[in-house]
């Protein structure tokens, strides 16, 4: 794994997770209430759990991710662009169509290897 998100805690109290490979272009999440379940993350059955919510479409391998508490916007850097794409987490469609891209630059943002918003909204990668 390389780009890991966790969302703020969802009715239940638990968080979700959001997470890729860097070698994939398919993002994936689980909520942590799995993660915790000890006895149920020994077992074979666990991986129903995971979603596999979507792709993000040709040299969309992601790394670095983070996901803006305030707005549920999950960031992710896409290195092979040299570019930051964004997805809200509100949103129950992962597609191309639903993605945006932030920022690209050959020149400025050559190899993008982390992505967070600080605490006066400010986005940094």
């Amino acid at each position: 794994m390389y780009g890991l998100a966790l969302s703020k805690p969802q009715e239940d109290g638990f968080a979700i997770l959001y997470f890729h490979p860097l070698s994939s272009i398919t993002e994936f999440s689980v909520s942590t209430s799995v993660l915790r379940n000890k006895t149920f993350a020994s077992s074979g059955e666990i991986y129903h759990n995971f979603k596999i919510l979507g792709a993000r479409g040709s040299n969309g391998q992601a790394g670095a991710a983070f996901i803006d508490p305030r707005t549920e916007v999950l960031f992710y850097t896409l290195p092979n662009l040299n570019a930051l794409d964004c997805w809200s987490t509100t949103n129950t469609d992962y597609s191309t169509n639903t993605q945006g891209r932030v920022y690209t630059s050959a020149q400025e943002l050559v190899f993008p290897s982390e992505v967070m918003i600080d605490t006066e909204d400010r986005l940094w990668v």
